[in-house]
């Protein structure tokens, strides 16, 4: 398993303990790099929020590499579960977060990452799947590109932005679907109606 993640699941033994207080009793994953909450979550069956909230993570840069997560509901698969390249989300667009998940807004609350692009102004897929949305001006947004990826999860793509595909189209993940220009990519990643935070499921 240590390929994937090295797990420890915690055995109570009546009449010991160690000092300071004891962890809660479960299964637990040590971090790797390059790992995100929604690869581990996949990994044991698990859902996202759930580990969040047992861990108390509210900006993923607090997973950090070798740190040991409880993951609750986990299951230990008989050998390491290997995602799909096209499962994970990739980073729509390189550039600076300017705005992010939560942070206030005239609007209301942030649901999903403001990215600022470098150089490269390519808008792409985070992940595979089929547009099922398009506006050139949805909400104030800018022109407006909705993904669904096939299950239960979809991908949101807004700003001023020269867009290139269409309800209909099927997408793969990487391909460029819109050209950006200085200002900043609104990006969400929804479960169903819910928006989630994207750090959780990107790289860093």
């Amino acid at each position: 398993m240590c390929a994937a993640g090295c797990v420890t699941v915690p055995k109570e033994s009546a009449g010991v303990r160690t000092a300071g207080i004891p962890e809660p009793a479960g299964l637990y994953h040590t971090v790797m790099r390059g790992q995100t909450l929604w690869r581990i979550a996949r990994m044991y069956g698990s859902d996202v929020d759930r580990i969040a909230s047992a861990n108390s993570i509210q900006d993923a840069r607090q997973l950090d590499v070798g740190r040991r997560l409880l993951i609750p509901g986990g299951v230990v698969q008989p050998s390491p579960v290997i995602l799909k390249a096209d499962e994970d989300f990739m980073w729509p667009v390189k550039g600076a977060v300017v705005l992010g998940f939560g942070q206030q807004t005239d609007a209301g609350l942030n649901k999903g990452l403001n990215i600022r692009p470098h150089r490269d102004m390519n808008v792409k897929a985070a992940r595979s799947g089929t547009v099922v949305f398009y506006n050139d001006d949805f909400l104030n947004f800018g022109r407006t590109v909705i993904i669904d990826h096939g299950d239960g999860f979809l991908t949101v793509y807004a700003g001023r932005m020269d867009v290139s595909v269409r309800p209909g189209d099927v997408v793969t993940r990487g391909q460029t679907i819109a050209l950006a220009d200085s200002q900043a990519v609104h990006f969400e990643i929804r479960k169903g109606a819910v928006s989630q935070n994207p750090h959780f499921y990107l790289s860093q």
